[in-house]
């Protein structure tokens, strides 16, 4: 009876033994899964700090990018700026040079209208 006991306990324990065998495998098993896991999450770590990097880079030269677009808008409103100035300014003179012609011309014709009348005289 106790040599079938014995007997039982045996294959019991090496079934036992068995068991946290194939525990130590899995455990091995999933030791090599975290490092492969580990591993990879620092490599996606370093790819998301380079692409934040990226990012904060672009970010500047966009903003670079809309300061120049002002100043370049700002230059542009000024040269319009001055050139309707300087269009108005240009028809006012010529507009005063045609009114100075014309008065010019009226006092010539009522010179020479006064002139003939003398010459009539």
């Amino acid at each position: 009876m106790y040599e079938e006991e014995l007997a039982d306990l045996q294959n019991k324990l090496g079934i036992e033994q068995a068991k946290i065998s194939e525990q130590l495998a899995e455990i091995d098993a999933l030791g090599r899964t975290l490092e492969d896991v580990e591993q990879r999450l620092d490599a996606k770590s370093e790819e998301f700090a380079a692409l934040q990097s990226d990012m904060e880079l672009l970010n500047d030269k966009y903003v670079d990018e809309i300061e120049r677009v002002a100043e370049i808008q700002h230059s542009k409103d000024m040269v319009e700026s001055e050139l309707e100035d300087l269009s108005r300014r240009l028809f006012e003179e010529a507009n005063g040079m045609v009114a100075n012609e014309k008065r010019e011309k009226y006092n010539l014709e009522m010179a020479q209208k006064h002139l003939e009348n003398q010459l009539k005289e």
